[in-house]
């Protein structure tokens, strides 16, 4: 869809992350700033009981930076 897009057959909302190599390029261009992207939680769900794995801590820290969102203290 991103490929339609940068040709030109219409508009469409992406996650900034999905695009910002193209945005940045210049083949896409941001359009109608003022109106709020959607958000959609995501959740991590692991069956490590108490011991998290290194490698699952460093995906949701991953994560957490590049998505921009807050991580649950809980885990």
């Amino acid at each position: 869809m991103i490929e339609a897009v940068i040709k030109g057959v219409g508009i469409t909302q992406f996650m900034r992350l999905a695009i910002e190599d193209e945005l940045t390029a210049g083949r896409l261009n941001v359009v109608l700033p003022e109106i709020p992207m959607f958000t959609t939680p995501i959740y991590v769900l692991h069956a490590f009981g108490r011991q998290l794995p290194l490698r699952a801590r460093l995906f949701i820290d991953f994560l957490v930076e590049t998505l921009g969102v807050s991580a649950d203290a809980s885990l």
